[in-house]
C-alpha cells in the first residue's frame, strides 16, 4: 500500500509536466506587426500616419492620397508613439516624448492617443523634419527614407534627427504619383477658374487701385489699429480700406492678407506689398504707396525690403484684380 501510495503524486506529476511541455506557447503582442500607413493631403500639404485601416479607408475616400505604407511598427510596445491635433491650424504631430505631448495640449492641442508604437530594439529611425516657414498643416514630416530627409534639408527644413524607430520597411503605392499629380491639376484648374471669374465680374482694375490709394497720399492720417484714412489708419488698415472700396474684401493684419493673394515674383499695379508686421500697395516701377506711421502719415515712395516691418514676404496678386 505505501509503495502505491508513493507512485500516486509521481503520475500526476508527470501529467502536469506532459501538460506543460505540449501545451501551445502563445504568440506575444510584440512579435506582430503593424502597418503604418502614409497618406497625402494634397490642398494642404500635410502627411498623415495611422494603423488604422478604417481611417485610412475614409481620407482616401474625402481625397487623400495613399502613399503606400511608410513602414511596419510592433503591434505593441514600451514606446509608444503620441498623436496630438491642432484644430486651428488642422495639422497633426506625432511623437515619443510625453513632455512634448503635455506641454501642446496646454497650448489647445488634442490629444488623439496612441497611433502606434516605437520599435524597442531600435532597429530602423524614422527621421523627423520641420519646415519653420509652414504655418499650417503639413510642418512635421516623417520617413525612414534617408535621401527624402536630405532633400527636404537642403530645402529648407529643419533635421530634427530621430523620431522614433520603424521595425521594418514598408513600401510605395505605385498609382500615388500619378493620383497626386491629377489632384493638383485640378486644384489649379479650379483656382484659375475662380480667378477668372472674379476678373470677369469685378472689372477692377489694378491701375484703379493705385489711384484711389494715391488720393490719400500726404492727406491720410496714421492711427494704430484704425481702419480709415480718414480718420486715421494703420497700414493693413489702409489696404483693406481701398481694396473695400472696389468690393473686395480683404483680412485684418499684414501677415494674413497673405491669404488673400497668390504671391508673385513679377508684381502688377494694385498688388500687395506684405511683410509680417507691415502692408503697402505696389504702385510700379518700384514704388509702393502705404501708410507709414504717426509722423508721416501715408506715402508714396521706393521700395525696399528695409522699409517694413518684421520678415518681407513679397507681393501677393489678389484675384479679381485685372492689369
Amino acid at each position: 500500500m505505501s509503495k502505491n501510495r508513493k507512485r500516486i503524486p509521481l503520475v500526476f506529476l508527470i501529467m502536469i509536466i506532459g501538460l506543460i511541455t505540449f501545451m501551445p506557447v502563445p504568440v506575444k503582442a510584440e512579435t506582430q506587426t503593424a502597418e503604418v500607413c502614409r497618406l497625402y493631403n494634397v490642398s494642404t500639404g500635410e502627411h498623415f500616419y495611422t494603423v488604422n485601416q478604417k481611417e485610412k479607408d475614409s481620407l482616401v475616400k474625402l481625397g487623400w492620397i495613399f502613399e503606400g505604407v511608410g513602414w511596419t511598427a510592433p503591434a505593441v510596445s514600451s514606446v509608444p508613439v503620441y498623436r496630438v491635433y491642432n484644430p486651428r491650424s488642422g495639422d497633426h504631430h506625432y511623437t515619443v516624448n510625453e513632455a512634448e505631448k503635455d506641454a501642446l495640449t496646454k497650448l489647445g492641442w488634442l490629444d488623439e492617443g496612441i497611433a502606434f508604437y516605437s520599435d524597442e530594439t531600435e532597429t530602423i529611425p524614422v527621421f523627423r523634419q520641420y519646415n519653420p516657414n509652414q504655418k499650417k498643416a503639413g510642418a512635421h514630416n516623417y520617413t525612414i527614407n534617408e535621401e527624402e530627409k536630405n532633400v527636404l534639408v537642403k530645402a529648407g527644413w529643419s533635421d530634427e534627427n530621430i523620431g522614433w524607430y520603424a521595425l521594418g520597411e514598408g513600401y510605395a503605392n505605385p498609382e500615388a504619383p500619378a493620383q497626386i499629380e491629377a489632384a493638383r491639376a485640378k486644384i489649379a484648374a479650379a483656382a484659375s477658374a475662380r480667378a477668372n471669374t472674379a476678373a470677369a465680374s469685378s472689372g477692377v482694375s489694378g491701375r484703379a487701385i493705385v489711384e484711389a490709394a494715391r488720393k490719400w497720399v500726404g492727406v491720410g492720417r496714421y492711427r494704430s489699429g484704425g481702419t480709415n484714412p480718414a480718420t486715421g489708419t494703420d497700414c493693413s488698415g489702409f489696404t483693406q480700406y481701398i481694396y473695400r472700396q472696389f468690393g473686395i474684401s480683404l483680412n485684418r493684419s499684414s501677415r494674413s492678407q497673405t491669404a488673400n493673394g497668390t504671391k508673385t515674383n513679377d508684381p502688377k499695379l494694385g498688388d500687395l506689398v506684405l511683410w509680417t508686421g507691415h502692408a503697402a500697395i505696389y504702385a510700379g516701377n518700384g514704388i509702393m504707396i502705404d501708410a507709414v506711421n504717426s509722423s508721416q502719415g501715408i506715402r508714396e515712395r521706393a521700395f525696399a525690403r528695409s522699409k517694413g516691418a518684421g520678415t518681407f514676404l513679397g507681393y501677393y496678386h489678389v484675384a479679381g484684380v485685372g492689369d
